[in-house]
């Protein structure tokens, strides 16, 4: 009716109505189940193509989970594990010797021309409401690890991953109490996807502070290092090398490796195919339903095709009608299923994204849909060439026959 009101052609007038129509007549189709179908199956496909190219850019870039450097380097030899601040002696020569053996590190790492930056670190462990919490303290450098939100910490100061903020109820302006005499401000939520000794890590978990503040904490393990960047990963190795020959370290003091991805990423990785496999499944489900469904119906619509050839409608008004209910269906499918979809994965995708903290953001999978759609239309076409030339090319009398 509306259509018919703004003076459309008669053909999509009557394709329209063909498209839409409840079902009830007896030579109608059930084109809105297979709509509805498509409507579903297309959203998430959708959805699904966003995902896949959300969580590609996040795995692809190393930055945007917070990796800003290629090695960490450093070492843990002779510093007694049991020291508790203030409740040994000994604490105090352990930072002694910590803080000789990083502006020994320090020089080491000046004197080679492989080496782009570099940002002390020490690692200290905090207890978060009965809870450790691996702090890194961070020094003054080239390298910095990447802040979500907030600010980077000084002195006093602390930023959490985003899943440490969460289970301890945290939020940024928060006081915190890091151990019996040391609180801290929550300044930020921080990707610190690093410790000292272990470099491979869990996203959203760990603390960064200052150096000072770091070596002020407590610690249970304690030991001093760098977040390096080279200027090539082929020289993470050889660096390595003259590391350890600089420094004669037994072999069960820790002493560097190239930054390997976090566990998160590492199983993300994993995974990455999946996505786009079901974005291509559903797609070609969805597009398939409705080439069924179309199909159907106008080999159903045999004999309102006769009618319209009776009262003096033309090959070519009859052939627009069967092209125009194609196009009208498909489009308004598609204008449902691909925003509702995008919308819907755009959701999840952030909310992912703020339980790990990474800094990604949402890709939208522009071209890939536009191709899909393009392939779609394609086949659908093809699908529909016979049909469309039955209408097109039928006897009347044979489409009332048949009908």
């Amino acid at each position: 009716v509306v259509l018919a009101a703004v003076g459309a052609p008669i053909p999509v007038v009557i394709g329209a109505r063909h498209a839409f129509e409840s079902g009830n007549s007896r030579s109608a189709f059930p084109l809105r189940s297979a709509a509805g179908v498509g409507v579903v199956a297309l959203a998430v496909a959708g959805g699904a193509s966003l995902f896949a190219a959300s969580l590609d850019r996040l795995v692809s870039n190393p930055a945007r989970y917070g990796v800003t450097w290629d090695l960490v380097i450093g070492s843990n030899y002779d510093v007694q594990r049991d020291c508790v601040r203030d409740e040994n002696d000994e604490c105090g020569d352990v930072n002694a010797l910590l803080n000789q053996r990083a502006a020994d590190m320090e020089r080491f790492l000046q004197s080679q021309q492989t080496v782009r930056g570099y940002t002390p670190i020490v690692n200290a462990t905090a207890m978060i409401d009965g809870a450790e919490v691996t702090v890194v303290g961070l020094g003054d450098g080239e390298v910095r690890p990447v802040i979500v939100e907030g600010a980077s910490p000084r002195d006093g100061e602390i930023a959490l991953g985003a899943v440490e903020l969460s289970e301890h109820h945290l939020s940024i302006g928060d006081l915190v109490t890091v151990a019996p005499d040391i609180t801290l401000r929550v300044v930020g939520i921080a990707l610190v996807p690093v410790s000292v000794d272990d470099s491979s890590a869990v996203l959203g978990r760990n603390a960064l502070t200052s150096y000072d503040d770091a070596v002020r904490i407590g610690v249970f393990r304690h030991a001093a290092g760098f977040l390096v960047s080279m200027r090539s990963r082929s020289d993470i190795e050889p660096l390595i090398a003259s590391f350890e020959q600089a420094f004669a370290l037994p072999q069960d003091a820790f002493v560097g490796s190239a930054q390997a991805d976090p566990i998160t990423i590492v199983d993300y990785r994993r995974v990455r195919s999946v996505p786009l496999s079901m974005a291509v499944t559903l797609a070609l489900l969805g597009m398939s339903t409705l080439a069924l469904g179309l199909v159907g119906s106008l080999r159903r619509r045999g004999a309102d095709f006769a009618v319209l050839r009776v009262f003096g409608a033309t090959r070519r008004q009859t052939l627009g009608a069967a092209v125009a209910q194609v196009m009208l269906l498909v489009g308004g499918v598609l204008l449902v299923a691909i925003p509702v979809g995008l919308v819907a994965s755009r959701s999840l995708w952030l909310a992912i994204e703020r339980r790990l903290g990474t800094v990604s953001g949402v890709s939208w999978p522009v071209l890939p849909i536009v191709l899909s759609v393009a392939v779609g239309g394609v086949m659908l076409t093809l699908a529909m060439l016979r049909p469309w030339r039955h209408v097109s090319r039928s006897n009347i009398v044979a489409l009332l026959n048949r009908s």
